[in-house]
């Protein structure tokens, strides 16, 4: 079922092939993205980025919600992946996509709106992510929700000394 969220200055919704457009696919162009977002690592299509997004679309496990403007702009994603109805957990990533809106506090408006949504709709109790190390904005903006450096998640695992591993207790 199509999800919608509204935030004070931004709609969440269920991301869908119609949202896959030329402004979407240039983020992945950008190199702070690419620095930081594992599906930039790999160079994408429009072909890709429809595939992509129709394969959330259609898995039991994950919630994929575009963020876009009032006015309708998609300026980002926020995703959960896995979410583990038996742990109680789900995994987050977000992508600030449109660099006009980074630094001004979306991540944290749209991440606790998504939080609440999970709670409320699947009993979610906790979220996890991974981030790298370096990427100090985003871990800045991370603690501000409420995220936590933790050793090992329920669902999420250590992968290198380049990472954390972050949880926040909805």
């Amino acid at each position: 079922l199509p999800v919608e969220i509204e935030t004070e200055r931004y709609k969440l919704k269920t991301l869908t092939i119609d949202d896959v457009s030329s402004k979407y696919l240039s983020w992945f162009l950008e190199p702070t993205v690419q620095k930081f977002i594992v599906a930039a690592k790999q160079q994408q299509t429009m072909s890709s980025l429809r595939n992509f997004v129709e394969a959330k679309w259609r898995a039991d496990d994950c919630l994929f919600l575009g963020i876009f403007s009032k006015d309708g702009d998609h300026i980002g994603n926020l995703k959960f992946e896995p979410v583990s109805f038996a742990e109680k957990c789900a995994v987050m990533g977000i992508l600030i996509g449109d660099a006009e809106y980074r630094g001004k506090g979306v991540s944290s408006e749209v991440i606790l709106a998504g939080s609440r949504y999970l709670k409320t709709q699947a009993l979610i109790e906790d979220i996890e992510l991974g981030v790298q190390s370096e990427n100090l904005a985003a871990i800045k903006s991370y603690k501000k929700v409420g995220f936590k450096v933790i050793p090992s998640g329920k669902l999420i695992k250590p992968v290198d000394k380049h990472s954390l591993i972050m949880s926040f207790k909805i």
